[in-house]
């Protein structure tokens, strides 16, 4: 069977200045530059543990290089490895996760659900799938599951969004989209989140891995991995 890993990591609070660069010291010198460029300690986070998650998934496929240096941009700026390597990124709130694998085709998506004023995006909804909003009891969870599933499909599909959002059809646990059928997998991390990886294919076995940079015993287990790939690099 198929199989698909999903990497995730929370950051509740800042890391402190030490600790945050350690975990720097193992981007790129171009992701280094790129990471500067936030100015919200979230959004450095986000964009740090990111790469780091995907860095950590290549090393659980089985590979010891070291590819951070490596991520390349498509027309529509989708990133990508020139190795047969799916994989996506996504963040939301307190959340940042990466999914990768060998054989799947894949996009994942995640959204904090909170109240956004949803109304204004009908436009990316088709009629159905606006009405069953506007008739569910919890709206609001409601439109971000289509939301989520939606993103998902995109990012799979890597056109982005030249793809029109309403001819996203969507059908219990599949989506279609251009005569293109996406699998849908819903993952539960948290309650007031949503989450969906749509794939290519029906039956994948789904490896849910939980990287917490914050634990100190965790911390010296996960520098430990990325210093391994950073000397494979130098053989």
């Amino acid at each position: 069977m198929h199989t698909v890993y999903i990497l995730y990591s929370t950051f509740p609070e800042s890391l402190s200045s030490e600790i945050y660069n350690e975990y720097v010291q193992f981007l790129s010198e171009e992701l280094k530059e790129k990471n500067k460029l936030y100015k919200r300690w979230e959004d450095q986070h986000s964009n740090l543990f990111g790469k780091l998650l995907l860095q950590l998934g290549y090393n659980k496929l089985g590979y010891k290089a070291y590819i951070l240096n490596k991520i390349k941009y498509g027309d529509n700026l989708k990133p990508y490895l020139e190795e047969d390597i799916k994989f996506n990124i996504s963040h939301s709130g307190e959340y940042v996760l990466c999914c990768l694998s060998e054989t799947v085709r894949l996009g994942i998506d995640i959204e904090e659900i909170k109240d956004i004023g949803f109304k204004d995006f009908k436009q990316v909804m088709n009629e159905e799938q606006w009405k069953n909003i506007s008739d569910a009891p919890n709206p609001l969870k409601q439109f971000f599951t289509y939301w989520v599933i939606k993103e998902s499909v995109v990012k799979a599909d890597g056109r982005g969004f030249s793809l029109s959002l309403p001819e996203i059809h969507i059908f219990d646990e599949k989506a279609i989209c251009k005569e293109k059928i996406w699998y849908l997998k819903e993952i539960h991390l948290a309650e007031n989140y949503k989450t969906y990886v749509a794939t290519n294919v029906e039956k994948v076995n789904i490896e849910l891995i939980n990287i917490d940079f914050y634990n100190d015993t965790d911390k010296r287990n996960i520098l430990e991995k990325l210093e391994n790939s950073l000397d494979y690099l130098k053989q």
